[in-house]
């Protein structure tokens, strides 16, 4: 048997003898082992791609992006047409303002020519119809009115000019027959004068200024009994000057 002075020594020989081995085969029993590399991917699970659910994950945000984007356009569309709708709104009370404020000058325009047609000054007449034509050009009323001052201040071609306007315009406007048909008379145009009275008196035969005036073109064409018709019925309705142009007629003067 060993004493404990022998074993120790005993011990501690053998553990020399164990680092003299380690030694001799070049590796130290105490150095950090080595790990094993990780597995590389396969050449399948390469080949495969994402998996399903980063597929889907992917896919489901691309959807919200689109459904927002959807979103949005929506509101800024609805948000222009609602600007438009405005802005159309606005323009009409605009224009139908203007147009008001249009027609209640041109309806001065008119007075004022018919006024000044009550009073014989011709050169208002002109101006006031001159205005009203800037505002409405196709008015046949404007037109018939010009015409007219024309006629009484004895402008007869600018008269006809634009009679045959008011005419072109409204071809059944009394005024203008009947005013077109005393310019035709003056100029020697008697078949027109008697087609335009005609017409006028057609429509509305209770015009004893058309009845004398057809009466006296009738007298200068020989159609006596015509023009003696025409004068009675002017009689009748008490426009001056009828009761003398009958007992002219009736006289043969």
């Amino acid at each position: 048997m060993f004493c404990g002075c022998c074993r120790e020594d005993l011990a501690r020989e053998r553990e020399m003898d164990r680092e003299d081995e380690v030694r001799r085969d070049g590796v130290c029993e105490l150095a950090v082992p080595v790990l094993p590399p990780p597995p590389k991917e396969s050449a399948a699970d390469a080949a495969a791609g994402p998996s399903d659910a980063a597929v889907a994950a992917v896919a489901e945000k691309a959807a919200q992006a689109e459904r927002k984007a959807a979103a949005d356009k929506a509101v800024a569309d609805k948000a222009a047409a609602a600007a438009e709708k405005a802005a159309a709104v606005v323009a009409a009370k605009a224009k139908v303002a203007e147009a008001k404020a249009q027609e209640k000058q041109f309806a001065d325009l008119l007075q004022a020519a018919h006024e000044a047609f009550g009073k014989g000054d011709w050169d208002a007449v002109l101006a006031a119809y001159t205005d009203a034509l800037a505002l409405q050009p196709l008015s046949a009323t404007a037109w018939a009115g010009r015409g007219g001052g024309r006629l009484r201040k004895g402008d007869m071609q600018e008269a006809l000019a634009e009679l045959d306007e008011a005419l072109r315009l409204d071809e059944n406007h009394l005024f203008a027959l009947r005013d077109r048909a005393e310019a035709r008379h003056k100029t020697g145009n008697l078949d027109g004068a008697i087609e335009d009275y005609n017409k006028k008196l057609t429509l509305a035969p209770a015009d004893g200024r058309a009845l004398c005036g057809r009466g006296e073109a009738r007298l200068k064409m020989d159609d006596r009994d015509g023009a003696i018709t025409d004068f009675q019925f002017a009689a009748q309705l008490s426009y001056p000057g009828a009761r003398e142009l009958l007992s002219a007629a009736r006289a043969g003067k």
